[in-house]
């Protein structure tokens, strides 16, 4: 077992190493994992599982610089005589220690290696020249196909005079930099065929596996946008270098912005839920947002569905400015449907057909990814039975679509804040549901709990859905004793025992049979009930390859005139994604 201490002080960054790991895990945001900076000696342990023992377990692991000492020597007395206000002098020390060595490239017997070396020695140079070039576009997305101005901009921080030479499609040319200049000018390049997506996701994927270029893509985190090459003339050499084509523009709040490029059709429609459930011969509708990239004048709409999806009312736009958004209500009604479908929405603008469904993905935290997908609502027909009627109130947890998808079913959904609720009023709601990770996150929740108790006593439905065993607001959730786990089930197909089958749960107003725990999408549950008070009466055991049996997933509890239950069942992921299964499930436990 070795030892390793991972608080240990970096004097060039300023910080520890373990503050360093603080602060990329308070990143992590969407699994609530924000943890303070941790400073001074921290161990961890560390198992030796398989090769030669070494007391240093880093012992001859050497960086390519210090597998020949001679090379070694010479970077570390450029190292030490580097100045961090005189780029003149370490480039003097550059070409004193260490350029004179390149010639004996026997030192390294890989040629990988040196080819490893040669880049980083370009590299140095490179940032020694003095030479910025960037090269971007402003903030609007490009329509596919089409052409947009980008501008380059190279300003020469260095002391000497620069010759840049580039060599690209939409740019070649030569240009000589004096020492201080900043020179910038326009170019017109021609966007890219495709509109942008991760490159895991141009292809459609089958299950767990993506279409990809197994020997360039795998491994890599992410494609960047194009590359625009120069090369600069120092003593007689050419050095190489790269700049990433972006957006640029100026926010007046925040300031400069940089942004990865974005490449679009020239309208795309987003439909507000991508699974839709619906009974036969009703009414429903769903919300489409069209948006423009680029003045149409007019466009071709084509809406695509089978014989059994009869299309009622839809008044979709004949032009739009650039930029320029319109929501548009489709209405229709289902006969004779049995099987999933789509309805497709695409549109011929300007002889180009545009098809696609847009996505960003836009925090501060994280770089930023659009994703483009077939712009469709999935179809999904289900025989169910529920009261309408029915009102539901939903406080709000760390963020899910469980409301919105009750609300499409037809129930009546409230969001109110339990804070403006008095006792009378929570008895109006035939069931009270807290939303993921809610006991983590909602303080409102966390200061009504007693109200919630006595909602439950005077007849009331309360529905917990999974909380984390971090960080919890409260001491206890719900009336009876009850600790959280962390066990989870994380593959979707994996078999139910139903432990009470008589249950209500699984009885009315639907039976759930097996086909219904067939389709989940995934995973099955997680942070299941670890212990709980005999009053609890579990319903489902489900488990792991290889693991032993949970049973938390679902119990539920009797409470004066009410009832209690807490489950783990993953329905923010099965509801969205239209899993008929778990809307049956779940309209049990409301009407249970």
């Amino acid at each position: 077992m070795h030892r390793v201490d991972v608080g240990v002080f970096n004097d060039v960054l300023g910080l520890g190493m373990n503050e360093i790991a603080s602060m990329a895990r308070s990143k992590h945001r969407c699994q609530a994992f924000g943890t303070p900076r941790r400073r001074g000696q921290q161990w961890e342990y560390l198992q030796f599982v398989k090769g030669e023992w070494k007391d240093d377990f880093l012992d001859g692991t050497l960086g390519v610089w210090k597998q020949s000492p001679e090379h070694s020597e010479g970077l570390q007395r450029m190292v030490d005589a580097f100045n961090f206000t005189d780029r003149a002098a370490n480039m003097a020390a550059f070409r004193q220690h260490v350029l004179p060595l390149l010639s004996q490239r026997s030192m390294w017997a890989e040629s990988q290696d040196m080819q490893e070396v040669l880049q980083q020695v370009n590299d140095l140079k490179l940032a020694l020249s003095g030479i910025r070039v960037e090269v971007y576009a402003g903030e609007a997305p490009v329509v596919v196909g089409s052409d947009y101005p980008v501008t380059i901009e190279i300003y020469n921080a260095g002391g000497e005079e620069r010759e840049l030479t580039f060599k690209h499609e939409s740019i070649d040319t030569v240009l000589t930099v004096v020492a201080g200049q900043n020179i910038s000018f326009e170019v017109s390049m021609k966007a890219e065929k495709e509109p942008s997506n991760p490159f895991w996701l141009r292809q459609p994927h089958d299950g767990w596996l993506y279409a990809m270029d197994v020997k360039r893509d795998v491994g890599v985190p992410f494609k960047p946008d194009a590359q625009v090459d120069y090369m600069i003339k120092m003593d007689g050499q050419w050095v190489l270098g790269k700049t990433t084509l972006h957006r640029r523009w100026n926010d007046r709040s925040v300031g400069q912005i940089e942004a990865p490029m974005a490449f679009v059709q020239s309208v795309t429609f987003t439909p507000k839920v991508r699974s839709k459930v619906v009974r036969n011969g009703e009414v429903v509708s769903i919300d489409v947002l069209v948006k423009a990239f680029e003045d149409i004048e007019s466009m071709d709409m084509v809406v695509g569905h089978p014989i059994e999806v009869q299309l009622l009312t839809a008044e979709w736009p004949q032009s739009l400015a650039a930029g320029q958004e319109r929501s548009v209500t489709l209405s229709f009604k289902t006969e004779g449907l049995i099987d999933p479908t789509a309805i497709t929405f695409a549109a011929e603008v300007k002889g180009a057909h545009s098809h696609m469904m847009q996505t960003a993905i836009d925090y501060e935290h994280i770089p930023y990814v659009l994703i483009h997908e077939n712009a469709q609502v999935n179809i999904i027909p289900l025989d169910i039975d529920f009261d309408p009627t029915k009102r539901i109130l939903y406080v709000e947890g760390s963020g899910d679509e469980v409301d919105d998808a009750l609300e499409e079913l037809g129930y009546q959904v409230f969001r109110t804040n339990l804070n403006d609720l008095s006792a009378d009023q929570l008895l109006s709601f035939d069931a009270i549901i807290t939303g993921i990770r809610a006991f983590n996150r909602n303080d409102d929740l966390a200061a009504n709990a007693g109200a919630l108790e006595k909602y439950v006593d005077s007849g009331g439905k309360l529905i917990v859905q999974y909380n984390t065993t971090y960080d919890l607001k409260v001491e206890q959730i719900g009336p009876y004793p009850l600790t959280l786990s962390r066990n989870r089930v994380t593959d979707e197909h994996s078999a139910v025992e139903v432990l009470e089958p008589k249950h209500p749960v699984f009885n009315s107003p639907n039976e759930i049979n097996t086909e219904d725990w067939e389709g989940w999408v995934q995973e099955r549950g997680l942070y299941f009930a670890g212990e709980w008070d005999r009053k609890y009466t579990p319903l489902i055991s489900w488990h792991d390859k290889g693991e032993e049996p949970a049973l938390g997933g679902l119990i539920v509890a009797k409470k004066s005139e009410g009832h209690v239950v807490y489950t783990g069942i993953s329905f923010f992921r099965q509801l969205p994604a239209g899993v008929t299964g778990a809307y049956k499930l779940m309209v049990n436990l409301i009407e249970y």
